[in-house]
């Protein structure tokens, strides 16, 4: 999901579909929280992948992914690359090391 921050891994004023420009140069910043269920013994980097209309504005690498845990694994990143416009369709994928997509998050800033 996405929200303004995440804290003790809770995501923090979170964006349900879409979030007004004005509201994010508040915040200056953007998160993306996601849960990655993986088998046991599977070790992986993964990252996320940010874009806005398509286009790939940050790529930031997190821990790898560590397989067996029942809750799953939980991680987040936060990008402060918005450059204006910041109004946008957004996408924040979670993509392995070989390129496999896993997951995606889609959400909106509205003018």
């Amino acid at each position: 999901m996405a929200a303004r921050t995440v804290t003790d891994l809770t995501p923090v004023d979170v964006i349900h579909e879409s979030v007004p420009t004005a509201t994010v140069e508040e915040w200056g910043q953007l998160a993306a929280y996601t849960a990655v269920n993986a088998p046991g013994g599977l070790k992986q980097a993964i990252e996320h992948v940010w874009a806005r209309n398509g286009v790939v504005i940050a790529r930031i690498p997190l821990s790898p992914v560590s397989g067996g845990r029942a809750d799953g694994f939980r991680t987040y990143s936060v990008t402060r690359r918005l450059t204006p416009p910041i109004a946008g369709r957004y996408t924040v994928d979670v993509v392995t090391a070989s390129g496999q997509l896993i997951g995606r998050l889609r959400f909106a800033v509205t003018p």
